[in-house]
Parts: structure tokens; C-alpha cells; sequence
């Protein structure tokens, strides 16, 4: 044992870097392991640094193998061959191995120990748990003893040296054998494999799980073996490229120097495939985690419904209507309540549906859907709820203005103006105001006191005249609510004649200007006929019946805005149809919150509607609710707040409800839960760890040619080349490499992000949830490139550094000695 100890410490310039990416790699593995066992994420996100850990290590064992040749060549002497001198050799390896590995389980644990509460509501003590340590250890022996055999297999060309080259002197560079060629095309090929599943996995829509539910290993470790692939493609180029440049006589003696290092020598080279490959998995993971975060917003915001929202307990005993009667009684100004049901639904898109008070949405949600597919439903107010249909008045008095329609020589006119309103809390009121025209006909106002202080809404407004009067016609000017010390130049101030009017059998509409007849199936008797619209106002005709109106909710169709899954699903209904104002094919229907058939136009579509994500209608509360059946019991209610409303107004609507009010906050950490929308911050966590693998190798590879490179530039000065052209060949050598891993880096983050990025399976998309559609974004490439620039010309650059004494040519003489 002390002499292995002795061994480790002579060789610790080579042990060190297997020590060091022995913790990285184990501590990666171990961090995942640890997020996976606290909250539910797949552990197979460590495969892209295993996979670069399995091409790195062997490197590392080769170089050992080179370092002990002398040993070698003297155990060869003895006669040990096979498993004895294996096992000779594996004492100093496995030794470092251990110690990276406790150390790298710690630092893992650690790691873990931060993530969890950092990226989740759990706390950082179910990292402790007896499961998650168990995990942990077996994966770190199973890193170790994979890491075992990976130095081992760089060992085997080393073991299979001549003797007679084992005992002379430095090894010569040998190229590369079969094996290595072997493992070429099989990064190559894998790579392929996992495009192709994944291609495969996107046109069937099944995903990179294939339904499992956990990503495709294939897939997951696609952009690492792309990114290896890559990376191998720019070794050739480069070293192609630098033999080509050797053959011209007009390269320079700098250029010369630096491209036949590159094309025979040079193991920084061959680093910069893994720190390509590593760039690529980093890419790859910051454009998926910029997906997913802008994905879970979304979602979380479209599950919410606004900025604050309060969904009733299943305890409550409350229905649509008196929902919409609470948000009015709490909220008559409708700019902070607004009042939300949902059916779930099952089967089609069309049976998924919500219905909010659109008069209301605007004021309330404001632009809370603006970076949503949703942008632009919160302003289908009139769209959806018609031109003030359920306009909320307030005030203590109730005026009307009549007049006749000319002067008169006789009769008695003596109008009766009988109007019904409706309170927030759903009781009815009915007020009449009467009095008796002057004979010029000028205008007459009649007043009445009203209890509309919380306000009320127009239900009927019916033009009579008692027995015994003339049935000279006569015109209703002007009806509104007022409250004490109003405006009088406010002309719209509580105006009941702006509301929309029509017949109570039929979904004809009038506005001032038009005129309106009583339908022709309707008989005499049956109804009220409804009185005749004038630019002036509502007129009463010469009849001794009474002329009703009433507000309408529906221009004989209910308008809905439909999601476009919705419209696809609905007798090939397109979006241009829409436009065109067509409706779901032949015989259009919606529901109520009761379940009754409606009539339906579509007015707007979106990619995803509030509350039912990509699958679903939406429509106007109050249209829905009149004349509806009971609420369905699958409806679930809610009254969204918004932002800034007062903690009064919510610790109202909580006790009304039965239920305490969430943030979107709350609601984003519950779609990440849902959805494992952590796994896009572990996976990035992941890339960072293959970054600094990277890093690690190719700062490995630099020092591993230091001492080689100094001696060649002390050979160089002997032979009379200046200092200033070695450096200048150094220059040469980083913008080569520079250049081609920036390139190489981009290329492979561009490949990975077009083909695997889709079905990469970080993400669980729930049923009727909205898609995640990752893109190729400039960002990440443009970052990465300059990642990899710097860390080649940091690392590169530094390591072939040139000093004039370091370098002196007296350095040779003293080797030989």
C-alpha cells in the first residue's frame, strides 16, 4: 500500500486530472440523482456527461499507461502479462477513483441539497432520505467501476507496446488504431440513431418517452453524441486543413509551425471535440430551459385565469348565477371582480368550455394575457357580451322623460312607464312612474326613488296608458338612474334606453334609429308587442295594449371565441370561415352552464383560451345564463381578481367562496410540479457539469504538451527561429482552433435544437394543455460560440505560452544530462 501511495504521489501531474473529472462526474450524476429522488425528475438526464465522462477517462488512462512505461517494460521483463500486470496497473487508478468518488458524492449531495428548495417547495431535507442516499452511493459505484473500465481501455494500447519500445526512449505518436476508428463511427452512427428517434417520436406526436413517461435515453443523450460527432468532423477538417497548409511553401515559418502541430502532435485538438460537444449539450439545455420557463408561464397563467383567483370549494352551495350576482353586489363598478365558470368537459374540444363576464374581463385582467396565445380575449367584451347588454346603473332616483310626438287640440294622454330592474343579489324591483302630458306635448320628466345604491340592471321596460285615456301615441325620451348631485350634462350616466332592446320571443334587436314589428308568428294577445324605436326614442304606438321590451342577450346565436382545435373539430369549420362570420358547420351548437343547447357563432379563435388551454370555448356569462337550467355539478366556479384588488374585497369573495385566494405565483409552482418542468433546471444543471468536464480535459491536454512544447521551441531556438515567430505560430494555433470549435459548437447546437430539441421530453404536457414548441433560437448559439472562444483562448492560448527563459536552449543540455 505505501508503495502505491508513492506511485500516486509521483504521478500526480497525471492523477490529478482523472481525480478531477472523477468528482465532476460523480458529483453531476449524484446532484441528479439527488433532485430525482426529492421531487419525481427523471434520473436519466446524467446520460450526456456519463457519455462525455466515457470519452474523456480513457484519454486519461492512456496517458498513465504512457507515464509507467519504464514500469511496464520491467514487469514485462518478469514475466507478468494479462490479469497480473492489469492489476498491477489498476492499484493507483482505483485508488484516485475512490477519493474523486466520495468527494464527488459529497459535492453532489451538496449541489442537491441547494436545487431542491431553490427550484421547488420541497424543503432540503428529503435530500436526506434513506432512498435518495442509497441511490446516490450505488450510482457513484457504478460511475466508478464504468470509469474503472474506461481507464483500462486507455491502458490496452500502452499495454500492447513492443517491448524494445517500451524500454527505449519517449513513445512515438502512433495513429490511431482500428478501436479508435471503431468508436469514430459509432459516435457517429448513434448520433444519426438518436435524430432519427427522434424525428420518428415528433411525427407520431408520441413524444421522446414513447408514453413511458420518462425521455428516451437515445434521445437524451443525442446531443452529446451529436456534439461528439461534431466534433470529430472539425478534428478532420482542422488536421486536414493543416496538412494541406504544410505543403504550401508561401505559409510562413509561423504558419508552418503551428498547422503541422495541429496535423500531427497537438491533443488540444482532440480536447476541443468534447468541449464542442459539451457546448453543444449546454446550448441545447439553455434553449430548452428558455422554452420551458416561457411555456410553464403561459400555461400557469391560462390555468389561473388572472393575476388572483379564488376557486369555490366543492362545500358551497352556489351556482352560476349567484356567482355572477356576488361579483356585482361586491364589485358594481366591475373593474376588480370578475366572475369565472368552467366545465371541463370530456370527449371533443367544443365540450370543454368557460364562461366569464366579458363586460368585465377587460378591466380586470388588463394585459394579463398579452404574452399568452391568449393575447386579445380579455378585450372581446363587446364582442362577446354585446353592446352593454347587462350595464350596471347606480344611484337613488329612477327619470323619465316623455313627450308627445305633436301638439294636441283634445284627449287625455297620460303615459304609465313601468320598469323592472334586477339588484346584484338577484332580487327583483319594479318601479312606475305616470304623470299627464301638457297638450303642446312638450317633454315631461317623472321621477320615482329607486334602492339601486349597490346598483341594478334593466329587465324589462313596458310603455302603457290607463283605461279611459286617448291612445294618441307618445315617445319615451330619455330613462336612466341618477344618484344625488350628479352631473346633468353627463349624458350617459346611468342611461337604461343605451342598453339593447328587443321583443321577449325573439332574438331580433333594435337601437335607436331602427324598428322593430312584432313577429309575424307571434299572435295577437300573446305576448306584449314591443314598442316602435325612433331616433328620438321608444315610441308608443296607438294601441291600448302594452308595448314591452326587454334586453336582449343574443342576436339569435350566442357568440363564442373558440380555441383552434375547437374549430378543426366542428363540421371542418376554418379559421377564414370565421371571418367570413360562418359558424360550426350546418347546425351550430354551444351549452349553457346548465347544459341547455345554444346557438352559436364563432367571433374570434385563439391557439389556447383561459381555463381550458389549447381545447375549448369561451363564452359570455350573463348570454349563457339566460333562460339556463340549474348549473351542471361538473362546473367548477371561481372569481378571478386583479391585481392590486384590496385584501377587504378578497377576504370576501375567500369566505364567500369557501376558499383562500392563490397567486399566479402558486399556481406556476404547481404547474412546474405537474408538468416536471424542473427537469429543463436540472438538465441544465447538467450542462454546466459537461462544460466543466470539458474545461477540465482540455486544460489536461495543454499541460499533458506543455513540457513537450517547451522543448520543441527550445529546439526551434537553437536551430535559429526567433522568439516573436514561435509566438506568432502559438497565434496561429488558437484562431485555428478558435474558429473551428466556435463554428463546430454553433453547427452542433443548431443540429440538436432543430431535430432533438422537439422531443427531448423534459416537460410532461398535460391532456388539453398547451404545446410546447421549442425553436431555434440566435442566443444560445451566439453565447455558446463565445464560450468556447474564450475557454480556447484562455486555456490554449495561456498554455502555449512562450518566455524566453523558460525556453533558453540550454534547457536541452540540461535534459540530457
Amino acid at each position: 500500500m505505501t508503495r502505491t501511495l508513492r506511485g500516486v504521489w509521483s504521478r500526480r501531474g497525471t492523477l490529478l486530472p482523472l481525480l478531477g473529472l472523477t468528482v465532476v462526474v460523480v458529483a453531476g450524476v449524484v446532484s441528479v440523482l439527488g433532485v430525482a429522488g426529492a421531487t419525481g425528475t427523471s434520473r436519466a438526464l446524467a446520460l450526456p456527461l456519463l457519455v462525455l465522462g466515457a470519452v474523456a477517462l480513457p484519454t486519461t488512462g492512456r496517458e498513465l499507461a504512457v507515464a509507467r512505461r519504464g514500469e511496464i517494460a520491467l514487469a514485462r521483463l518478469r514475466g507478468h502479462e494479462g490479469a497480473p500486470l492489469v492489476a498491477l496497473l489498476s492499484a493507483e487508478p482505483l485508488l484516485v477513483l475512490l477519493l474523486g468518488g466520495a468527494l464527488g458524492v459529497v459535492a453532489g449531495l451538496g449541489v442537491a441539497l441547494v436545487a431542491v428548495p431553490a427550484w421547488t417547495s420541497e424543503p432540503a431535507s428529503v435530500v436526506l432520505t434513506a432512498r435518495v442516499l442509497v441511490g446516490a452511493l450505488v450510482a457513484a459505484v457504478v460511475v466508478l467501476l464504468a470509469g474503472l473500465v474506461a481507464v483500462g481501455v486507455g491502458m490496452v494500447s500502452a499495454l500492447r507496446e513492443p517491448l524494445a519500445d517500451q524500454v527505449g526512449g519517449r513513445p512515438r505518436h502512433a495513429a490511431a488504431g482500428a478501436a479508435a476508428a471503431f468508436g469514430q463511427v459509432l459516435v457517429v452512427v448513434a448520433g444519426a440513431l438518436a435524430c432519427y428517434r427522434a424525428v420518428v417520436a415528433g411525427q407520431d406526436g408520441t413524444g421522446s418517452g414513447s408514453g413511458t413517461g420518462e425521455p428516451d435515453l437515445v434521445v437524451l443523450a443525442g446531443p452529446a453524441l451529436v456534439g461528439l460527432a461534431v466534433g470529430g468532423l472539425v478534428l478532420v477538417l482542422l488536421r486536414a486543413g493543416a496538412r494541406a497548409l504544410v505543403r504550401r511553401r508561401d505559409a510562413g515559418l509561423a504558419g508552418y509551425v503551428a498547422t503541422r502541430r495541429l496535423a500531427r502532435t497537438a491533443d488540444a485538438a482532440a480536447a476541443v471535440r468534447v468541449l464542442v460537444a459539451a457546448a453543444v449539450v449546454a446550448g441545447l439545455a439553455v434553449s430548452a430551459a428558455s422554452d420551458v420557463d416561457g411555456w410553464v408561464e403561459d400555461t400557469a397563467r391560462l390555468e389561473a385565469g388572472g393575476p388572483v383567483v379564488v376557486r369555490a370549494s366543492d362545500d358551497v352551495d352556489l351556482d352560476a348565477a349567484a356567482l355572477l350576482a356576488l361579483t356585482r353586489r361586491l364589485d358594481p363598478a366591475g373593474t376588480s371582480l370578475l366572475p369565472v365558470v368552467t366545465v371541463p368537459g370530456t370527449g371533443s374540444a367544443p365540450a370543454r368550455r368557460v364562461y366569464w363576464d366579458s363586460a368585465r374581463a377587460g378591466a380586470v385582467l388588463g394585459d394579463f394575457y398579452d404574452s399568452t396565445p391568449a393575447a386579445g380575449v380579455a378585450a372581446l367584451g363587446d364582442v362577446l357580451g354585446g353592446s352593454e347588454s347587462t350595464t350596471l346603473v347606480q344611484g337613488t332616483r329612477l327619470a323619465a322623460t316623455v313627450s308627445g310626438v305633436s301638439a294636441r287640440s283634445r284627449g287625455r294622454v297620460r303615459p304609465e312607464v313601468v320598469v323592472e330592474l334586477a339588484r346584484p343579489d338577484g332580487r327583483g324591483l319594479t318601479v312606475m312612474l305616470a304623470g299627464r302630458l301638457p297638450r303642446s306635448g312638450e317633454p315631461l320628466t317623472l321621477t320615482q326613488r329607486v334602492a339601486c345604491t349597490d346598483g341594478c340592471t334593466l329587465t324589462s321596460v313596458t310603455l302603457a296608458r290607463p283605461d279611459g285615456t286617448s291612445t294618441l301615441p307618445w315617445l319615451l325620451r330619455d330613462l336612466r338612474v341618477t344618484a344625488p348631485g350628479a352631473a346633468d350634462e353627463d349624458e350617459q350616466a346611468g342611461d337604461l334606453l343605451a342598453t339593447r332592446l328587443g321583443a321577449s320571443t325573439t332574438g331580433i334587436t333594435f337601437e335607436r334609429g331602427g324598428v322593430l314589428r312584432r313577429p309575424d308568428h307571434v299572435e295577437e294577445g300573446e305576448v306584449h308587442a314591443p314598442p316602435t324605436v325612433t331616433s328620438d326614442g321608444l315610441l308608443a304606438t296607438a294601441t291600448r295594449d302594452p308595448l314591452t321590451a326587454v334586453p336582449l342577450t343574443a342576436e339569435g346565436a350566442v357568440p363564442v371565441a373558440a380555441t383552434d382545435t375547437a374549430l378543426a373539430s366542428t363540421s371542418g369549420l376554418t379559421s377564414t370561415q370565421v371571418e367570413d362570420g360562418e359558424t360550426f358547420g350546418d347546425d351550430p351548437v354551444a351549452e349553457s352552464p346548465g347544459g341547455d343547447d345554444l346557438d352559436a357563432v364563432v367571433v374570434a379563435s385563439a391557439p389556447a383560451l383561459p381555463l381550458v388551454g389549447a381545447d375549448g370555448l369561451l363564452m359570455d356569462l350573463p348570454r349563457a345564463l339566460e333562460g339556463a337550467s340549474p348549473t351542471v355539478p361538473l362546473a367548477q366556479l371561481s372569481v378571478v381578481a386583479a391585481a392590486g384588488t384590496s385584501d377587504d374585497l378578497l377576504t370576501q369573495v375567500a369566505d364567500a367562496l369557501g376558499a383562500q385566494p392563490r397567486t399566479l405565483a402558486d399556481v406556476r409552482a404547481d404547474v412546474e410540479a405537474g408538468t416536471g418542468a424542473v427537469q429543463a433546471r436540472v438538465y441544465l444543471l447538467i450542462a454546466a457539469f459537461c462544460l466543466l468536464a470539458a474545461v477540465l480535459v482540455l486544460t489536461t491536454a495543454v499541460v499533458r504538451e506543455r513540457r513537450g512544447w517547451v522543448r520543441d521551441v527550445a529546439a526551434l531556438r537553437v536551430a535559429g527561429v526567433p522568439i516573436a515567430t514561435l509566438r506568432g505560430s502559438v497565434r496561429r494555433e488558437v484562431a485555428g482552433l478558435l474558429v473551428l470549435g466556435a463554428a463546430g459548437a454553433a453547427l452542433g447546437t443548431a443540429l440538436s435544437a432543430a431535430l432533438l430539441l422537439p422531443s427531448l421530453g423534459l416537460v410532461r404536457v398535460p391532456d388539453h394543455g398547451l404545446a410546447l414548441e421549442p425553436g431555434v433560437t440566435t442566443g444560445p448559439l451566439v453565447v455558446l460560440a463565445a464560450v468556447v472562444a474564450v475557454v480556447v483562448v484562455a486555456v490554449v492560448g495561456r498554455g502555449r505560452s512562450v518566455g524566453t527563459v523558460s525556453t533558453r536552449p540550454g534547457l536541452l543540455r540540461e535534459e540530457a544530462r
